[in-house]
């Protein structure tokens, strides 16, 4: 059955004792909303203290790049970036990457 919310998923995922956490874009309704940012993402995450103990990568969505300057506040500049976790490599690309700055990034 799929979770009702993303809180409730917080939850499910909690129980799963992950080793890191990849979010997907679009956390918020309205990003330009700074209260959505703690009720629909922040305060979830924060039921199972799943930012605290597991490292979480945020992924920003269009809808959150609506409102640039709040974003930044939260997620910070890197619209595009890669890391390294254990053996494997991901490589983040924005939806408003041009290609030629894609392939700088790789």
């Amino acid at each position: 059955m799929a979770p009702a919310s993303f809180a409730e998923l917080c939850w499910r995922i909690g129980s799963w004792q992950p080793s890191l956490n990849i979010l997907l874009g679009d956390f918020v309704s309205r990003g330009g909303d700074v209260e959505l940012w703690e009720s629909q993402l922040f305060s979830p995450l924060s039921s199972r203290h799943l930012s605290a103990r597991v490292p979480t990568i945020f992924v920003r969505g269009n809808h959150d790049d609506a409102a640039a300057n709040v974003t930044r506040a939260y997620l910070g500049d890197a619209a595009s970036f890669g890391f390294r976790w254990g053996p494997a490599f991901f490589v983040v690309l924005s939806h408003g990457l041009r290609a030629e700055d894609g392939e700088k990034l790789l």
